[in-house]
Protein backbone atom coordinates (compact mmCIF):
# COMPACT_ATOMS: atom_id res chain seq x y z
CA UNK A 1 0.00 0.00 0.00
CA UNK A 2 0.99 3.51 -0.37
CA UNK A 3 1.97 6.05 2.43
CA UNK A 4 -0.36 6.82 5.14
CA UNK A 5 -1.70 10.48 3.95
CA UNK A 6 -5.30 10.52 5.26
CA UNK A 7 -7.26 10.24 8.95
CA UNK A 8 -9.80 7.96 7.96
CA UNK A 9 -9.52 3.90 7.09
CA UNK A 10 -11.41 2.98 3.98
CA UNK A 11 -12.23 -0.08 1.93
CA UNK A 12 -12.12 0.05 -2.14
CA UNK A 13 -15.02 -2.69 -3.25
CA UNK A 14 -13.91 -3.59 -6.83
CA UNK A 15 -15.84 -6.54 -9.01
CA UNK A 16 -14.15 -8.40 -11.12
CA UNK A 17 -14.85 -10.54 -14.07
CA UNK A 18 -11.96 -11.00 -16.54
CA UNK A 19 -10.60 -8.23 -15.95
CA UNK A 20 -7.09 -8.75 -15.16
CA UNK A 21 -5.94 -6.12 -17.95
CA UNK A 22 -7.97 -3.39 -16.20
CA UNK A 23 -6.33 -4.42 -12.68
CA UNK A 24 -3.01 -4.36 -13.96
CA UNK A 25 -3.71 -1.00 -15.11
CA UNK A 26 -6.02 1.18 -12.60
CA UNK A 27 -4.60 -1.15 -9.10
CA UNK A 28 -1.54 0.88 -8.90
CA UNK A 29 -3.21 4.22 -9.11
CA UNK A 30 -5.70 3.43 -6.59
CA UNK A 31 -2.95 1.48 -3.78
CA UNK A 32 -1.14 4.71 -4.50
CA UNK A 33 -3.55 6.48 -2.48
CA UNK A 34 -3.84 4.34 0.17
CA UNK A 35 -2.60 3.83 4.11
CA UNK A 36 -1.31 0.71 5.95
CA UNK A 37 -4.86 0.67 7.53
CA UNK A 38 -6.95 0.71 4.15
CA UNK A 39 -7.33 -2.52 2.79
CA UNK A 40 -8.08 -3.58 -1.04
CA UNK A 41 -11.62 -6.23 -1.27
CA UNK A 42 -11.71 -7.85 -5.02
CA UNK A 43 -14.51 -10.14 -5.38
CA UNK A 44 -13.54 -12.40 -8.77
CA UNK A 45 -16.56 -13.63 -10.28
CA UNK A 46 -15.20 -16.71 -11.51
CA UNK A 47 -12.84 -15.62 -14.09
CA UNK A 48 -11.40 -17.18 -16.56
CA UNK A 49 -8.34 -15.34 -17.00
CA UNK A 50 -5.85 -15.64 -14.38
CA UNK A 51 -7.23 -12.91 -12.48
CA UNK A 52 -7.38 -14.52 -8.98
CA UNK A 53 -3.92 -16.12 -8.85
CA UNK A 54 -2.23 -12.87 -10.89
CA UNK A 55 -3.32 -10.97 -7.82
CA UNK A 56 -2.04 -13.24 -5.06
CA UNK A 57 1.09 -13.40 -6.39
CA UNK A 58 1.30 -9.94 -7.06
CA UNK A 59 -0.98 -8.02 -4.51
CA UNK A 60 -0.80 -11.07 -1.51
CA UNK A 61 -1.91 -8.11 1.05
CA UNK A 62 -5.31 -7.56 -0.89
CA UNK A 63 -8.20 -9.86 0.01
CA UNK A 64 -9.71 -12.07 -2.79
CA UNK A 65 -13.38 -13.22 -2.97
CA UNK A 66 -13.48 -16.08 -5.11
CA UNK A 67 -16.79 -16.93 -6.58
CA UNK A 68 -16.81 -20.85 -7.23
CA UNK A 69 -19.56 -19.78 -10.49
CA UNK A 70 -20.78 -16.42 -12.14
CA UNK A 71 -22.95 -14.90 -9.58
CA UNK A 72 -22.82 -11.50 -11.49
CA UNK A 73 -22.58 -7.68 -10.40
CA UNK A 74 -25.31 -7.16 -7.57
CA UNK A 75 -23.77 -10.30 -5.59
CA UNK A 76 -20.09 -9.56 -6.37
CA UNK A 77 -20.69 -5.91 -4.86
CA UNK A 78 -22.67 -7.23 -1.88
CA UNK A 79 -19.95 -10.29 -0.81
CA UNK A 80 -17.56 -7.59 -1.30
CA UNK A 81 -19.20 -4.97 0.92
CA UNK A 82 -19.61 -8.06 3.32
CA UNK A 83 -16.16 -9.11 3.59
CA UNK A 84 -14.78 -5.25 3.95
CA UNK A 85 -13.56 -4.16 7.49
CA UNK A 86 -14.09 -1.04 7.41
CA UNK A 87 -17.62 1.16 8.07
CA UNK A 88 -16.77 3.36 4.74
CA UNK A 89 -16.51 1.24 1.44
CA UNK A 90 -15.29 2.77 -1.51
CA UNK A 91 -17.04 1.60 -4.43
CA UNK A 92 -15.12 1.11 -7.67
CA UNK A 93 -15.37 -1.01 -11.34
CA UNK A 94 -12.48 -2.95 -12.38
CA UNK A 95 -12.15 0.44 -15.27
CA UNK A 96 -12.13 3.44 -12.60
CA UNK A 97 -9.37 5.00 -11.22
CA UNK A 98 -9.02 7.87 -9.18
CA UNK A 99 -7.42 11.10 -9.84
CA UNK A 100 -6.63 14.39 -8.27
CA UNK A 101 -6.05 12.53 -5.23
CA UNK A 102 -9.20 11.36 -4.93
CA UNK A 103 -9.40 8.95 -2.63
CA UNK A 104 -6.80 10.83 0.13
CA UNK A 105 -9.93 13.83 -0.83
CA UNK A 106 -12.70 11.49 0.51
CA UNK A 107 -10.99 10.04 3.56
CA UNK A 108 -10.08 13.30 5.15
CA UNK A 109 -13.47 14.86 3.93
CA UNK A 110 -15.31 11.49 5.26
CA UNK A 111 -16.92 12.80 8.55
CA UNK A 112 -18.26 15.88 6.84
CA UNK A 113 -19.89 14.16 4.02
CA UNK A 114 -21.25 11.57 5.92
CA UNK A 115 -24.16 13.12 8.21
CA UNK A 116 -26.28 10.12 9.96
CA UNK A 117 -28.62 10.41 7.37
CA UNK A 118 -26.21 10.50 4.56
CA UNK A 119 -26.59 6.85 2.88
CA UNK A 120 -24.01 7.49 0.12
CA UNK A 121 -22.23 9.85 -2.32
CA UNK A 122 -21.70 9.58 -6.14
CA UNK A 123 -18.43 10.79 -7.65
CA UNK A 124 -17.39 12.61 -10.55
CA UNK A 125 -16.73 10.50 -13.43
CA UNK A 126 -14.46 12.21 -16.33
CA UNK A 127 -15.45 9.55 -19.28
CA UNK A 128 -14.49 10.00 -23.07
CA UNK A 129 -17.90 11.45 -24.08
CA UNK A 130 -18.23 13.87 -21.17
CA UNK A 131 -18.69 13.99 -17.58
CA UNK A 132 -21.34 12.55 -15.38
CA UNK A 133 -22.38 12.51 -12.08
CA UNK A 134 -25.24 13.88 -10.83
CA UNK A 135 -28.43 12.85 -12.36
CA UNK A 136 -32.57 14.30 -11.76
CA UNK A 137 -35.64 11.65 -12.57
CA UNK A 138 -39.31 11.94 -12.99
CA UNK A 139 -42.03 9.66 -13.82
CA UNK A 140 -43.19 9.75 -17.42
CA UNK A 141 -44.58 7.96 -19.93
CA UNK A 142 -45.26 5.25 -17.41
CA UNK A 143 -41.85 4.65 -16.54
CA UNK A 144 -39.39 5.55 -13.62
CA UNK A 145 -37.31 8.01 -16.18
CA UNK A 146 -33.38 9.13 -15.36
CA UNK A 147 -31.29 11.52 -17.02
CA UNK A 148 -28.06 13.83 -15.95
CA UNK A 149 -28.42 17.19 -13.99
CA UNK A 150 -25.86 19.79 -13.35
CA UNK A 151 -22.62 18.89 -12.67
CA UNK A 152 -22.52 20.74 -9.19
CA UNK A 153 -22.94 19.13 -5.66
CA UNK A 154 -25.88 17.96 -3.64
CA UNK A 155 -28.76 15.35 -3.81
CA UNK A 156 -28.99 13.07 -6.98
CA UNK A 157 -31.30 10.78 -8.06
CA UNK A 158 -28.76 7.77 -7.78
CA UNK A 159 -25.14 7.19 -7.24
CA UNK A 160 -23.14 5.42 -9.95
CA UNK A 161 -22.03 1.96 -8.55
CA UNK A 162 -19.17 2.19 -10.48
CA UNK A 163 -17.92 5.21 -8.02
CA UNK A 164 -19.87 5.31 -5.02
CA UNK A 165 -18.65 5.59 -1.36
CA UNK A 166 -20.83 4.29 1.37
CA UNK A 167 -21.84 3.65 5.01
CA UNK A 168 -21.45 -0.39 5.46
CA UNK A 169 -23.88 -0.32 8.22
CA UNK A 170 -26.45 1.80 5.71
CA UNK A 171 -26.17 -0.06 3.08
CA UNK A 172 -27.32 -3.40 5.21
CA UNK A 173 -29.82 -1.60 6.63
CA UNK A 174 -31.17 -0.70 3.05
CA UNK A 175 -30.68 -4.09 1.77
CA UNK A 176 -27.39 -3.29 -0.41
CA UNK A 177 -27.85 -4.65 -4.32
CA UNK A 178 -30.62 -6.43 -5.33
CA UNK A 179 -29.89 -9.38 -7.13
CA UNK A 180 -33.51 -9.06 -8.74
CA UNK A 181 -31.82 -7.10 -11.47
CA UNK A 182 -29.45 -10.00 -12.85
CA UNK A 183 -26.55 -9.76 -14.43
CA UNK A 184 -26.32 -6.12 -14.48
CA UNK A 185 -28.13 -2.69 -14.52
CA UNK A 186 -30.71 -0.73 -12.38
CA UNK A 187 -29.08 -2.04 -9.54
CA UNK A 188 -27.29 1.19 -8.03
CA UNK A 189 -30.58 3.10 -9.32
CA UNK A 190 -32.99 1.03 -6.96
CA UNK A 191 -30.60 1.53 -3.66
CA UNK A 192 -30.95 5.06 -4.31
CA UNK A 193 -34.35 4.97 -4.71
CA UNK A 194 -34.59 2.55 -1.99
CA UNK A 195 -32.68 4.99 0.03
CA UNK A 196 -33.96 8.45 -0.62
CA UNK A 197 -37.16 6.24 -0.15
CA UNK A 198 -36.23 5.41 3.69
CA UNK A 199 -35.60 8.82 4.52
CA UNK A 200 -31.76 8.71 3.70
CA UNK A 201 -30.02 11.04 1.55
CA UNK A 202 -27.87 10.48 -1.61
CA UNK A 203 -25.32 12.82 -2.74
CA UNK A 204 -22.86 14.11 -5.57
CA UNK A 205 -20.00 16.06 -4.77
CA UNK A 206 -18.15 17.17 -7.87
CA UNK A 207 -14.52 17.68 -5.97
CA UNK A 208 -13.55 13.73 -5.82
CA UNK A 209 -13.31 12.74 -9.75
CA UNK A 210 -12.27 9.44 -11.01
CA UNK A 211 -12.00 8.22 -14.93
CA UNK A 212 -14.04 5.87 -16.37
CA UNK A 213 -12.61 3.94 -19.24
CA UNK A 214 -15.81 1.51 -19.73
CA UNK A 215 -13.76 -1.19 -20.74
CA UNK A 216 -15.53 -3.53 -18.47
CA UNK A 217 -16.73 -6.66 -20.01
CA UNK A 218 -20.62 -5.86 -19.91
CA UNK A 219 -20.76 -5.21 -24.11
CA UNK A 220 -17.87 -7.76 -24.88
CA UNK A 221 -20.33 -10.56 -22.92
CA UNK A 222 -23.66 -9.41 -23.54
CA UNK A 223 -23.27 -7.55 -27.03
CA UNK A 224 -25.62 -4.47 -27.21
CA UNK A 225 -28.97 -6.35 -27.85
CA UNK A 226 -28.69 -8.30 -24.55
CA UNK A 227 -27.90 -4.81 -22.89
CA UNK A 228 -31.16 -3.67 -24.36
CA UNK A 229 -32.67 -6.40 -23.25
CA UNK A 230 -31.59 -6.41 -19.94
CA UNK A 231 -31.99 -2.67 -19.47
CA UNK A 232 -35.14 -2.78 -20.52
CA UNK A 233 -36.46 -5.91 -18.31
CA UNK A 234 -34.84 -3.67 -15.18
CA UNK A 235 -36.71 -0.86 -15.93
CA UNK A 236 -39.83 -2.52 -15.96
CA UNK A 237 -39.03 -4.31 -12.51
CA UNK A 238 -38.10 -1.27 -11.03
CA UNK A 239 -41.17 0.28 -11.61
CA UNK A 240 -42.97 -2.87 -10.44
CA UNK A 241 -40.65 -3.39 -7.22
CA UNK A 242 -40.54 0.12 -5.86
CA UNK A 243 -43.84 2.11 -7.16
CA UNK A 244 -46.26 1.90 -3.99
CA UNK A 245 -49.48 0.92 -4.23
CA UNK A 246 -51.42 4.10 -3.42
CA UNK A 247 -49.84 5.48 -6.12
CA UNK A 248 -52.62 4.86 -8.58
CA UNK A 249 -51.87 7.72 -10.72
CA UNK A 250 -48.40 6.15 -11.94
CA UNK A 251 -49.52 2.90 -12.15
CA UNK A 252 -52.74 3.71 -14.45
CA UNK A 253 -49.87 5.81 -16.60
CA UNK A 254 -47.47 2.73 -16.51
CA UNK A 255 -50.51 0.18 -17.90
CA UNK A 256 -51.67 2.42 -20.38
CA UNK A 257 -47.78 3.17 -21.48
CA UNK A 258 -47.04 -0.24 -21.52
CA UNK A 259 -47.96 -1.13 -24.97
CA UNK A 260 -46.31 1.44 -26.60
CA UNK A 261 -43.26 0.76 -24.75
CA UNK A 262 -43.51 -3.22 -25.33
CA UNK A 263 -44.38 -3.19 -29.30
CA UNK A 264 -43.11 0.30 -30.57
CA UNK A 265 -39.78 -0.23 -28.52
CA UNK A 266 -39.73 -3.48 -29.12
CA UNK A 267 -40.04 -2.90 -33.04
CA UNK A 268 -37.08 0.05 -32.91
CA UNK A 269 -34.64 -2.54 -30.78
CA UNK A 270 -35.11 -5.22 -33.01
CA UNK A 271 -37.67 -7.24 -30.29
CA UNK A 272 -35.45 -6.66 -27.18
CA UNK A 273 -38.00 -4.86 -25.61
CA UNK A 274 -40.77 -7.39 -26.11
CA UNK A 275 -37.78 -10.30 -24.80
CA UNK A 276 -37.47 -7.96 -21.43
CA UNK A 277 -41.39 -7.65 -20.93
CA UNK A 278 -41.53 -11.61 -20.96
CA UNK A 279 -38.20 -11.66 -18.95
CA UNK A 280 -39.33 -9.62 -16.26
CA UNK A 281 -43.14 -11.21 -16.24
CA UNK A 282 -41.06 -14.43 -15.13
CA UNK A 283 -39.74 -12.49 -12.67
CA UNK A 284 -43.26 -11.39 -10.71
CA UNK A 285 -42.53 -13.71 -8.15
CA UNK A 286 -39.44 -12.26 -6.49
CA UNK A 287 -40.73 -8.86 -7.04
CA UNK A 288 -43.61 -9.37 -4.80
CA UNK A 289 -41.25 -10.59 -2.47
CA UNK A 290 -38.99 -7.49 -2.43
CA UNK A 291 -41.49 -5.02 -2.31
CA UNK A 292 -41.61 -5.90 1.73
CA UNK A 293 -38.98 -3.13 2.01
CA UNK A 294 -41.66 -0.60 1.35
CA UNK A 295 -42.84 -0.86 5.01
CA UNK A 296 -39.49 0.52 6.19
CA UNK A 297 -39.99 3.64 3.37
CA UNK A 298 -40.83 7.37 5.16
CA UNK A 299 -41.32 9.10 1.94
CA UNK A 300 -44.36 8.71 -0.84
CA UNK A 301 -42.95 8.36 -4.86
CA UNK A 302 -44.14 12.10 -4.99
CA UNK A 303 -42.22 13.03 -1.89
CA UNK A 304 -39.15 11.17 -3.48
CA UNK A 305 -39.62 12.96 -6.67
CA UNK A 306 -39.76 16.43 -5.02
CA UNK A 307 -36.98 15.70 -2.83
CA UNK A 308 -34.91 15.20 -6.15
CA UNK A 309 -35.92 17.68 -8.36
CA UNK A 310 -36.03 20.54 -6.01
CA UNK A 311 -32.77 20.46 -5.21
CA UNK A 312 -31.77 19.84 -9.19
CA UNK A 313 -33.45 23.19 -9.52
Amino acid sequence: MGKGRATRMISIVIPNFNGKHLLEKNLPLILDELGDNDEVVIVDDASTDDSIAWLRKTYPKIIVVAHQKNLQFAQSVNDGIARANNEFCLLLNSDVYPVNNAIVKLKKDISQLFSEKVATVGLLEHQKNGDFGRSTARFERGMYQHSASRPNSGVTAWASGGSMILRKSLWVEIGGFDRLFRPAYWEDIDFSYRALAMGYEVLFRSEYEVYHDHESTNATVYGNWKIQLYSFKNSLLFFWKNVCHTSISLWISHILWLPYHIFIGGLRTRGAFFAGFFLALAQLPEVIRARSFQSKCVLHDDEVIRKIQNDNA
